[in-house]
């Protein structure tokens, strides 16, 4: 028995390779195997890797993307026995598995006011980052109602790209302007991991 996975860049990229490994080893402890198909984001491909995957009796497939997204499933596996990871198709009724990002969000925020944080909380990244992409919104809603649940608000929003050069350049920015001298930050939330290490090394 197989299951077949389609994804855009799942395979190729190493940040996903817990998703990869997850799969595989729940398939592996109920006898299933896990036959992968890259489609890199092109149409025609992912439908041609479905098509050859329906050819060798595959009936059952698990639908992956890189991007945390809202997400139209392709024609021929909408009918067929599915899973999406990482993604959701608001028109299909079909089990998603993705990250609790309002969740993160909150347990950002009250780790910083347990920690004592009561002014000077900023957030470095772009609230959105993919036009389908449903993380940011959700981290940024999280982090507000765990902020306001303490009685507390973001100090401020310093917009970027969520990449490690983006973030480190942004910050960079705003110390050579004055924004330690003048708003005194005593703590940031990043919106992701790499943001994150562009914070870490502008300061």
């Amino acid at each position: 028995p197989a299951i077949g996975l389609i994804s855009d860049v799942v395979a190729t990229e190493s940040f996903a390779g817990e998703m990869l490994r997850g799969c595989i080893a729940t398939a592996a402890d109920r006898g299933d195997e896990v036959l992968k198909a890259d489609s890199e984001g092109a149409d025609e491909l992912e439908a041609s890797s479905v098509r050859a995957l329906l050819a060798r009796g595959v009936d059952r497939f698990l639908y992956a993307t890189m991007g945390t997204i809202a997400h139209s499933v392709p024609e021929p596996l909408r009918d067929r026995r599915l899973v999406l990871l990482n993604n959701v198709d608001p028109t299909l009724d079909v089990p998603a598995v993705v990250p609790d990002d309002r969740r993160a969000g909150r347990l950002a925020a009250r780790t910083l006011a347990e920690a004592g944080h009561t002014t000077g909380i900023w957030l470095v990244g772009a609230a959105a980052v993919h036009p389908e992409g449903l993380a940011g919104g959700r981290r940024l809603a999280g982090i507000k109602a765990g902020l306001a649940a303490a009685g507390l608000k973001p100090a401020g929003h310093i917009r970027c790209p969520w990449w490690p050069e983006a973030a480190r350049a942004a910050v960079a920015g705003m110390l050579a302007g004055g924004w330690w001298e003048r708003e005194r930050p005593t703590a940031v939330i990043a919106m992701n991991d790499r943001a994150a290490m562009g914070v870490y090394q502008a300061v």
